[in-house]
């Protein structure tokens, strides 16, 4: 965030991270056992995270 790391959270914090616009699909996460850093849209644990999050308003 901010480019900074932050973390660890559990999806719980990253759902409510997401609601309040903090956490988006395009946030770079990594987990042990990735090779890497990733996008968290390309993460497939974490697609309940964006799916409890309502569109924007119009």
């Amino acid at each position: 965030m901010n480019g900074q790391t932050t973390g660890p959270f559990d999806l719980n914090t990253l759902a409510q991270m997401a609601a309040g616009g903090q956490f988006t699909a395009q946030s770079m996460v990594w987990k042990q056992g990735m090779s890497g850093w990733a996008a968290a849209g390309s993460v497939a644990e974490l697609a309940p995270v964006f799916n409890a999050v309502p569109p924007p308003a119009s």
